[in-house]
């Protein structure tokens, strides 16, 4: 309501100077920063708060006990503040509601776990997994507390209302909170942790539905709620409906998937597609006209049980009856995922295929998107599990009569 400006305040004079060296010019540069390693002192943050009428400052009263404060919030009452607490190991989060006049605050929620607590997704460009709609006074949070990443509501007391999403998949991103018509709008992994589809529920977790149903990897942007007369789809006739209805949401849906270059359509979440924004025409001209290699998607179970996805681009020409060597393209994670149902446009990998090498994508062990134990088992043991999904990718590859095992 641009009363109030909630800032972070760093004293980083305690933390020990790191030194960098920067090598692209032909002579190095060095540079230093502030760097705390483990067991190095922290910076020293708290939490201000400026009420724009008076210029008055008021700093939140949550002890920092070497932790951070990675996220802050207002909340749908005016002047209050919600802080995010974490502590250094990054296992256990609590949630503060502060006055931003008093400083005052109180916890209303705390959660812990064995490995770590998220508060972001770095790869997935996802800052934020806590979430505050104007217009109730409620949050929700997201958390892999039951195993997989999942969506709860929770009052400004911290009493949990209801689980709004729950089963063996995640829940990747929440687009949009309706408090109005009390629906959220969010991507998950339900249809294959190789895709992200749309979907919309009920806060209270009923009446769940697909809204995206092309199979792929979609990216979504929800626009808000338009409560005004007369409020059409694009492109559509005057319906005389007036105000939008809260199903009267668009979405700009950004999809690819193995054999569909990326396309670009608006829709509204009644299931009807408004336009298409880009159809990539060129991209599949060309496509039909040139020697591509798409990526294939294959499974195989591990010796110790677990099932790993991996994709594969073969050479345009592939003879089964010949032997090709083998290039592992990987990231580890923890948190990556390397292999989705999307289009493929590394030129690089169109290079090796050229050159007659199989090149091969794992997500393995410590990945996103397959819940909470599949990621985390790398906690304090990172490499160990990725090695080995890594390892049992190239025997499993090995077994193949197309593959060069000499060549990996």
């Amino acid at each position: 309501d641009s009363k109030f400006i909630a800032f972070w305040q760093s004293d980083e004079r305690q933390v020990p100077i790191y030194k960098l060296t920067d090598y692209k010019g032909f002579d190095e540069k060095y540079d230093s920063l502030p760097y705390p390693r483990v067991g190095d002192a922290n910076p020293t943050v708290r939490i201000g708060v400026i009420e724009i009428a008076n210029g008055k400052n008021q700093w939140m009263k949550v002890d920092l006990e070497d932790g951070y404060i990675p996220r802050i919030y207002w909340t749908n009452q005016e002047g209050q503040l919600a802080l995010m607490h974490l502590n250094r190991k990054q296992n256990r989060l609590r949630l503060f509601m502060a006055n931003g006049r008093t400083g005052e605050a109180r916890q209303v929620m705390e959660e812990t776990a064995k490995t770590w607590v998220d508060v972001f997704d770095f790869f997935a460009g996802i800052n934020h997994l806590m979430y505050f709609p104007a217009g109730v006074n409620e949050f929700y949070w997201l958390s892999d507390r039951d195993g997989f990443a999942h969506l709860y509501r929770y009052d400004y007391s911290g009493k949990l209302l209801n689980a709004v999403t729950s089963g063996p998949w995640e829940v990747t991103y929440v687009h949009h909170v309706d408090a109005k018509n009390r629906k959220v709008y969010f991507t998950s992994t339900e249809v294959s942790p190789l895709e992200r589809q749309l979907f919309v529920a009920d806060i209270d977790g009923k009446n769940k539905r697909r809204l995206t149903n092309t199979p792929g990897r979609h990216n979504v942007n929800v626009a808000p709620r338009v409560d005004a007369p007369g409020v059409d789809a694009p492109g559509t006739a005057d319906r005389g409906d007036g105000p939008t209805k809260g199903n009267g949401l668009f979405y700009i849906d950004r999809y690819s998937n193995t054999t569909t270059p990326t396309q670009v359509e608006l829709w509204d979440t009644k299931g009807t597609k408004i336009k298409v924004l880009e159809a990539n025409s060129r991209v599949s001209d060309f496509v039909g006209k040139n020697a591509i290699a798409n990526k294939e998607l294959v499974n195989f179970t591990t010796s110790d049980g677990q099932k790993i996805d991996i994709s594969i681009v073969k050479p345009v020409d592939f003879d089964q009856n010949k032997k090709y060597p083998v290039m592992l393209d990987i990231y580890g994670g923890p948190g990556a995922q390397s292999v989705y149902n999307d289009f493929s446009t590394s030129g690089w990998h169109q290079y090796l295929a050229q050159q007659g090498y199989v090149i091969v994508s794992v997500n393995n062990r410590g990945s996103g998107g397959y819940g909470r134990d599949f990621e985390k088992v790398v906690y304090e043991q990172l490499g160990k599990f990725e090695s080995l999904d890594f390892a049992e990718t190239a025997k499993y590859l090995a077994a193949r009569p197309w593959v060069d095992a000499g060549r990996m």
